[in-house]
């Protein structure tokens, strides 16, 4: 029977999919925040040697080697084919795998594998989050789909499973993009490369502070900048 993995929401994916199953020493290797930009642009680039990429990434060039060593040593980085006028004492790396990755969730109860899982996901919210707000601006001038938002609510065990199912109808279309267009090669005429980040859970009754943060959309910040501007032509002051 095929392992189970955490790697969608609200149901299980077969390790058959092609995603990399990673441990918990391989969570903690991708928790570096250099080390998760070293992936990020060797997704973009495809293949990369250290100079490309300490140069791509303004870092040194011997930390980028280093970052580099310790995620081949996890399986997440290999050595790839060099580019036809490339040196021959230049090596070349690449993704190890372009579908993604994995995590056993059985193996996610002892606090090492929970603290790493969470210094992944940690670093990676906020290399998200740092990203979005750098082309906020010009998604809404060029009124693409943007959003962020973080909320929390009480909700039945009907509802939850109602959102938990949107959900994956989202995740279903994403994925069925990344098999459709590999991200290593140039985008398909007409497309840009969005970036989702998804999570459901219950917390145990731990309403935190920061559960209703807005949601903002080229579409819907229009509309509030219209409402607004009709607002200081009747003389209307926002409220606090």
């Amino acid at each position: 029977m095929p392992s189970r993995e955490t790697s969608r929401v609200g149901r299980p994916v077969d390790a058959e999919t092609g995603t990399r199953s990673v441990d918990a020493a391989a969570l903690k290797a991708l928790s570096h925040p250099l080390r998760l930009r070293i992936l990020t642009q060797l997704g973009s680039a495809g293949r990369a040697n250290v100079k490309s990429l300490a140069a791509a990434l303004e870092e040194p060039t011997n930390s980028v080697s280093y970052h580099l060593a310790q995620l081949a040593q996890h399986g997440l980085v290999v050595p790839a084919e060099r580019p036809e006028g490339a040196a021959r004492r230049e090596k070349w790396w690449a993704l190890a795998e372009a579908e993604g990755l994995s995590y056993r969730s059985e193996s996610a109860g002892g606090p090492e594998e929970r603290a790493a899982l969470s210094g992944w996901f940690s670093q990676r919210a906020a290399d998200n989050v740092g990203r979005a707000l750098e082309v906020e601006d010009e998604s809404l001038a060029q009124e693409r789909p943007f959003g962020i938002s973080d909320v929390g609510a009480w909700l039945s065990p009907a509802e939850a499973a109602h959102v938990a199912d949107l959900l994956d109808e989202a995740l279903d279309v994403l994925l069925a993009a990344l098999e459709a267009h590999d991200v290593r090669e140039p985008a398909p005429e007409g497309h840009e490369y969005y970036q989702v980040m998804t999570m459901l859970f219950a917390s145990n009754g731990d309403v935190r502070s920061s559960s209703r943060t807005g949601f903002f959309s080229a579409e819907r910040r229009r509309a509030d900048d219209e409402a607004a501007a009709s607002s200081e032509d009747e003389g209307v002051q926002p409220a606090d």
